[in-house]
C-alpha cells in the first residue's frame, strides 16, 4: 500500500544516466560529491572557491568583492553539501548498485526520474531497504543489458513503481532464500528478452502487487519449496507458459491476468501446488491449465477461456475447481488422462469433456453445468506450443 513503516532511516537517491544509459554507463559525476578520480584516471578539476562564488560581471572579484564572493560561495557550498549529503556522506549516487551498497536497513533510496541502468551488474539486495521510482511508472526506467538478473533478493525489502527493460540470458528479477525472505515488490514492469521475468526458489515467500511481467521464457517460475503471493498482476505475451510451478512450489495467485502467452498459461510439475483466486487465463496458445506428475491446482471463482484447451491434466495429478467458468476454445474444455482426478462444484464448463470414471464421479455431482461447444472440437495438433521434445523441463504434454 505505499508504506514507509519501518524504513525511517535515511534518505538517499540514485540519478539518471541520462544519455549515457545505453552505454552501461552510471549517472554523469558530480565533482563534489562524487569520487574525484575521473573515467581515464586523471583527476577531476573542481571550482575555486572564488570561481563557485564569481558573480556575473566580467573579470575576476577584486578588492571588497574578494571578500563577499567568497563567503558566497561557502554559502553556495554549504547549500549544495547540505542537499547532497547525510551526516557528511553522500546521499546522491551515480547508480543503485552504490546506493544499495551505501545504504543501512531502513533507509529509502529513490530513483530519480530518466534511464537507469546498472553497469551489466546484478544489484544484490541484502539488506532491508525500500528502492522506489521516481514519479508515475514508465518515467524511470532501468535499461539493463547483462546475462545475470537484474534484481537478486536475498532479504527482505520493498521495491516499488520501477520499470526494468532486461536483455540478457538470464531472469530479470531471482528471489531466493529461507523463508525469512518475504520481499514487497509493487507497482512494477519487469520486461526480459533472453529468459523468465520472475524466478523464486529455496523457500523464498515473496508478494508481488500490481506488477506487469513478460518473458522471452516464462512470466514467472516458482521453484523449490518456494510459497510467495502475486496479486493483481498481469503475465502476457511470454514466448513460453506464463506461469510455471515445480518442485515442491506452492504459489497463490489472486486477481491476475494470465493472457496472450504463446504456449500455456499455468503448468504446474512434480509435486507443486498452484492456487488461482479471482483469476483469469485467457487467450494462451496452449491449454489454460496443463498439471503434469503428481501436481495440484486449486481454482476459485476464475474464468478459463479462449485458449487452446481448459484445463489439462496428465499422470496423478488434481484439480479442485470451485465455482469456476471454464471454455475449452478450439479444443476440449477438460481433459483428464491417467490415474488424474478433478473435483468440482458450482462450475460451468462450456466445451468436450475427455475424462477417467473416477473424474467423472467429480464433475457429476449435480451441481456443475455442462454445455455443448458452439463448434466441434478437437485435441491439437502435434505443432507449436504441442510439438514433442524430448526435454521434460521443456515440455509438459
Amino acid at each position: 500500500n505505499g508504506s514507509l513503516a519501518g524504513f525511517d532511516g535515511r534518505f538517499l537517491e540514485v540519478r539518471s544516466a541520462g544519455e549515457d544509459a545505453w552505454l552501461c554507463k552510471p549517472a554523469p559525476a558530480d565533482p563534489l560529491i562524487d569520487d574525484t578520480a575521473g573515467e581515464d584516471g586523471e583527476e577531476m578539476q573542481t571550482l575555486s572557491i572564488l570561481e563557485y562564488g564569481k558573480t556575473s560581471t566580467a573579470g575576476p572579484p577584486t578588492g571588497a568583492d574578494r571578500v563577499e564572493a567568497a563567503n558566497l560561495a561557502v554559502a553556495k557550498l554549504q547549500e549544495h553539501e547540505k542537499a547532497i549529503t547525510v551526516g557528511g556522506k553522500p546521499r546522491s549516487f551515480r547508480s543503485l548498485k552504490l546506493a544499495v551498497e551505501a545504504a543501512k536497513d531502513g533507509d529509502r533510496i529513490l530513483m530519480l526520474r530518466g534511464i537507469h541502468n546498472f553497469s551489466g551488474e546484478s544489484v544484490d539486495i541484502k539488506k532491508r531497504i525500500y528502492i522506489r521510482g521516481e514519479g508515475e511508472l514508465r518515467e524511470m526506467m532501468v535499461d539493463q543489458r547483462s546475462n545475470s538478473p537484474s534484481f537478486r533478493i536475498y532479504r527482505t525489502c520493498v521495491i516499488q513503481n520501477i520499470e526494468v527493460d532486461m536483455s540478457g540470458f538470464r531472469e530479470c528479477c531471482l528471489v531466493e532464500g529461507p523463508a525469512t525472505v518475504q520481499p514487497v515488490v509493487d507497482h512494477c514492469m519487469l520486461r526480459c528478452s533472453g529468459d523468465d521475468a520472475i524466478n523464486v526458489s529455496g523457500a523464498a515467500v515473496p508478494t508481488f502487487r500490481d506488477c506487469e511481467l513478460i518473458g522471452r521464457k516464462c512470466g514467472l517460475k516458482v521453484m523449490d519449496n518456494a510459497r510467495g503471493e502475486f496479486i493483481d498482476c498481469k503475465f502476457s505475451t511470454c514466448n513460453q507458459m506464463g506461469v510455471r510451478a515445480h518442485d515442491q512450489a506452492r504459489p497463490t495467485l489472486r486477481r491476475c491476468h494470465i493472457e496472450g502467452n504463446i504456449e500455456e498459461g499455468v503448468v504446474v510439475m512434480d509435486q507443486a501446488h498452484v492456487e488461482l483466486i479471482d483469476c483469469h487465463i485467457r487467450d494462451n496458445k496452449g491449454p489454460g491449465i496443463d498439471i503434469s506428475d503428481g501436481g495440484a491446482v486449486t481454482m476459485r471463482n476464475c474464468w478459463v477461456k479462449n485458449n487452446c484447451g481448459g484445463v489439462f491434466m496428465w499422470d496423478e495429478s488434481r484439480a479442485s475447481l470451485f465455482n469456476v467458468r471454464i471454455n475449452g476454445g478450439l479444443s476440449h474444455a477438460i481433459l483428464a488422462d491417467g490415474d488424474a482426478v478433478v473435483r468440482m462444484k458450482n462450475c460451468k464448463v462450456q466445451g468436450v469433456i475427455q475424462a477417467t470414471d473416477t473424474s467423472w464421479q467429480g464433475i457429476r455431482n449435480g451441481t456443475n453445468q455442462i454445455i455443448e461447444p458452439e463448434e466441434p472440437t478437437q485435441l491439437p495438433a502435434e505443432e507449436g506450443p504441442f510439438k514433442f521434445e524430448a526435454d521434460r523441463y521443456t515440455r509438459k504434454q
